[in-house]
């Protein structure tokens, strides 16, 4: 556009001033945007100031369909003033959301104040945002709302520090949606992964397995940690019979060879005894004993009976007759604890199976 052309719309702009009527106002507002963000008036220093002055005092009394084309021409524009692209932000989200979603003019002050204090659509909007910084991802962890969360997490370009993550992910045991999200992250630690693994679903389990490439020796996180709570509850060691550790002795030196004794043992409803041969079979104390068995997946089951040479009829078929804890039963509970059997090497569980008489031995000293 030639100066002339400019030089002409100003003129007209000025006369529309005058007459000081609502839709002039909006003319004003609607055209002086246009003419510096989009036709880039060449204008001096001191009119660049005149003329934003004239928007900010306007753009509080525009109809909001020019507040909106406003807002997307100087979403663009790298020279817009901070403050009128602020004052935009802050307005009703169908103006606020072109600034939000691209202006540079923005500083992450700016987007930690509008998530804490606007609605959830602005929250969504600075989610969305491209090149979101670790300060304000971390506010909008903070905001309650999954959906603002989940956002965040499908915006490949926010940077999330790890401590942001590990909250996200002990919100995740309770808020599922964010389970998934998080988890396809190509940035989440994979120590934040692998302690997931003790509360996501069977297919998320196989994508820490996969994607994160952990070494099996996380598959011991869930039981340590319910490990670390039954220490706090129960105090000392469980006791067990005399009688009873003594005969499982004798057991495992006869029958070294046949742990289909303990499948027996168990269908004939000699929990205690089978109880007491399986801690033998382990060399581990009842209480790490008692918690392998009931983990409601069976996981720490398979294991064990792996780092020990159980073989697979034998597994399965204290998984088809061990009660467990929640609600772990099921076709799919022994299918997806048959398939670790499958794919564990017995290094791998013996070295699972070490760490756990590591930190029993700890937490029960």
């Amino acid at each position: 556009m030639t100066d002339t052309v400019i030089q002409q719309k100003i003129e007209a702009l000025l006369d529309l001033a005058r007459a000081e009527a609502a839709e002039a106002k909006d003319r004003i507002a609607d055209d002086l945007s246009e003419i510096i963000y989009v036709d880039g008036a060449p204008l001096s220093p001191r009119e660049m100031d005149i003329a934003t002055d004239i928007l900010r005092k306007l753009v509080r009394e525009a109809e909001i369909a020019v507040r909106q084309r406003m807002s997307e021409r100087l979403a663009r524009d790298r020279r817009a003033p901070r403050d009128l692209v602020l004052a935009l932000a802050r307005d009703d989200i169908m103006v606020a959301r072109p600034v939000l979603a691209m202006s540079a003019a923005l500083r992450d002050r700016d987007l930690i104040e509008i998530v804490r204090h606007k609605t959830k659509q602005h929250q969504l909007a600075v989610a969305a945002r491209e090149g979101v910084g670790k300060g304000v991802a971390a506010v909008i962890a903070e905001t309650g709302d999954s959906d603002v969360v989940t956002e965040l997490l499908h915006n490949p370009s926010a940077r999330i520090a790890e401590a942001t993550y590990a909250y996200i992910a002990e919100r995740s045991k309770k808020e599922v949606q964010l389970q998934a999200p998080l988890l396809t992250r190509d940035d989440l630690p994979g120590e934040i992964a692998a302690r997931m693994y003790g509360w996501v679903a069977t297919e998320l389990r196989t994508v820490i397995e996969q994607k994160y490439k952990v070494a099996a020796q996380i598959l011991d996180a869930p039981l340590l940690e319910s490990l670390t709570e039954v220490a706090g509850e129960h105090g000392p060691e469980v006791p067990w019979n005399e009688a009873e550790r003594g005969l499982a002795e004798a057991i495992k030196a006869e029958r070294l060879n046949d742990p289909a004794v303990l499948v027996r043992l168990l269908k004939s409803g000699h929990v205690s005894l089978f109880e007491a041969l399986f801690a033998r079979y382990l060399n581990v104390g009842i209480r790490l004993a008692r918690r392998i068995l009931y983990q409601a997946d069976g996981r720490a089951l398979v294991v064990a009976c792996r780092s020990v040479g159980i073989e697979r009829p034998v597994v399965a078929a204290l998984l088809d007759t061990l009660p467990v804890e929640g609600n772990g039963r099921g076709e799919e509970r022994r299918e997806s604890a048959l398939d670790l059997f499958r794919r564990i090497s017995a290094q791998e569980s013996l070295d699972v199976v070490a760490q756990w008489r590591v930190r029993a031995a700890n937490l029960f000293a």
